[in-house]
C-alpha cells in the first residue's frame, strides 16, 4: 500500500472554474433530460442501464487509477467510496438496473442535498487536476439529476414517512463511518487521516452549515438535514399532486 499525502482543494467563488463546472453540469444534465423525453419507455430504461453501467464502471476505474498512479497511490484512508456523495453515486448507478423504489427514495433525498451543497461549496478530496475536477462535477451531477430523471420516467412518489426513513438511514451510516474512520486512523496512522462522511473532522469547504469542532458541527448538520429533508418531501408532494391532476 502506498501513502501519498493529498491536499484537499477548495474551489473558491473567485475562480472561473467554479462557475464553469457548475454551469456545464446543469446544462449537460438538462440536455440529457430532454433527450430522454424523446425516447420510448423501453428505450429510456435501456439508456438508464447503459448510463448506470458507465457511472459504476467509472468509479471502479478510479480505484485502478489510484493504485497505478505514482502521484497518489492506493490509500485505504482516502480512496474508498465511503463519502455520502460517493455512496449515493454508486446507489444511483446500481438503481438504473434494479429500479428499486427503496433505493430511489434514498438517492433522491441525499442526491439533492449532497449535489447542491457540493456544487455550491466544492472540495476535491483526491487532489487537483482536470480529471478530478471533471469527475467531481459529473459525480455530483449524477446524484442530483438522475434520481429526478428516474422520478419522471418511473412515476414513483414519496409517502409521508419517506423523509424520516432517510433521516434514520443517514444517521446509521454516520455512526458506521465514524467507526470506520476510527479504525482506519488507529491501524494506519502513517497515512492520510480517514475522514469519510466528514465524521472525524469538519470539511475544509466554506459551508455556513459547518460550524464548530467535533461533535458540535455534526449536531448542527443533523438539524439542517431534517430541514432539507422536510422541504424536499413537501416539494415532491406538490410535484406529485400536480402530475396526477
Amino acid at each position: 500500500m502506498q501513502f501519498a499525502f493529498v491536499d484537499h482543494i477548495v474551489i473558491g467563488f473567485d475562480e472561473p472554474r467554479y462557475y464553469l463546472g457548475m454551469l456545464s453540469t446543469v446544462i449537460g444534465f438538462i440536455v440529457l433530460s430532454q433527450l430522454f423525453k424523446r425516447l420510448s419507455q423501453r428505450s429510456q430504461n435501456l439508456s438508464l442501464k447503459i448510463f448506470g453501467g458507465f457511472a459504476v464502471g467509472l468509479i471502479l476505474l478510479n480505484q485502478f487509477f489510484f493504485a497505478l498512479s505514482p502521484d497518489h497511490g492506493w490509500d485505504i484512508c482516502v480512496v474508498l467510496p465511503f463519502h455520502l456523495c460517493s455512496l449515493s453515486y454508486i446507489l444511483v448507478g446500481l438503481n438504473c438496473f434494479f429500479r428499486s423504489k427503496f433505493l430511489w427514495e434514498i438517492t433522491l433525498f441525499l442526491g439533492i442535498i449532497g449535489g447542491i451543497h457540493s456544487m455550491l461549496t466544492p472540495e476535491l478530496t483526491n487532489g487537483d487536476g482536470w480529471y478530478f475536477l471533471s469527475f467531481y462535477y459529473f459525480k455530483h451531477g449524477v446524484i442530483l439529476f438522475v434520481p429526478i430523471l428516474q422520478y419522471q420516467i418511473w412515476k414513483y412518489s414519496l409517502d409521508k414517512r419517506s423523509w424520516l426513513r432517510v433521516f434514520i438511514y443517514t444517521n446509521i451510516y454516520m455512526v458506521f463511518t465514524l467507526f470506520v474512520n476510527w479504525g482506519l486512523n488507529h491501524f494506519f496512522p502513517e497515512g492520510n487521516p480517514a475522514n469519510y462522511f466528514y465524521t472525524w473532522e469538519p470539511p475544509d469547504a466554506n459551508n455556513p452549515l459547518i460550524q464548530g469542532e467535533w461533535p458540535y458541527y455534526l449536531i448542527l448538520c443533523d438539524v439542517a438535514l431534517i430541514v432539507h429533508l422536510v422541504l424536499i418531501q413537501l416539494g415532491f408532494k406538490l410535484l406529485t399532486k400536480k402530475r396526477r391532476q
